[in-house]
């Protein structure tokens, strides 16, 4: 109940979830090696991996800030974007106002989608992005080459009519979640929680 609680007042990171990377997370490597070394792909097989390799870097960089304790706060020059909605924008910091709303989960910070073009972070915010990918620029570059627009997507989700019943065997969680979003990047915050769509052939 405690959890449930925070939860619904502070958001939970907002992963792609397992299901998003193959069984067994296998399609990141491929993505990868398709991206590298080229060659003909099914064009359902090419979104995969695009989406795959595009959706590792992101939980990458939130990964990365959840290291650093800054994932669900604004840094200066973070790209936010509106709760619920698609409009993004540059923050300047400090702005009262701007962490205010933040804090009210009215707003959040981003991480890449990445590809060519787009809004990307400035300053200390940019800085963190790079540090976070340091180690991929190889395969942020060739999605850039691969002709996939850049984009940006919410550090923080926030579920909405959260509502949890318990019983003598059993919790049942009922909430909403935005377009994009995956309830196993909430359930993540809650309990114990594997995904068996991702666990076909594997041993339990």
């Amino acid at each position: 109940a405690e959890r449930v609680e925070r939860v619904a007042a502070t958001g939970v990171p907002n992963y792609f979830g397992p299901q998003r990377f193959g069984r067994g997370g296998s399609n990141v490597d491929k993505a990868r090696a398709w991206l590298e070394q080229g060659g003909r792909v099914r064009r359902e097989t090419r979104s995969i991996y695009l989406s795959s390799a595009r959706s590792f870097l992101f939980n990458r960089v939130l990964s990365f800030r959840i290291g650093q304790g800054n994932w669900n706060r604004l840094l200066d020059g973070e790209i936010a974007i509106l709760d619920g909605r698609r409009p993004i924008f540059e923050c300047s910091l400090p702005d009262a106002e701007l962490e205010r709303r933040c804090a009210a989960m009215e707003i959040h910070p981003t991480g890449p989608l990445a590809g060519r073009g787009g809004t990307v972070p400035l300053r200390e915010a940019a800085g963190v992005e790079d540090e976070a990918l340091a180690n991929e620029q190889q395969l942020v570059e060739a999605l850039s080459a691969a002709g996939l627009d850049a984009a940006r997507r919410a550090l923080r989700l926030r579920p909405r009519a959260l509502e949890v019943e318990t019983g003598e065997d059993r919790v049942r969680l009922r909430f909403e979640l935005p377009p994009g979003a995956y309830a196993t990047s909430l359930l993540r915050e809650l309990v114990n929680v594997r995904d068996a769509t991702t666990l076909r052939g594997q041993s339990s």
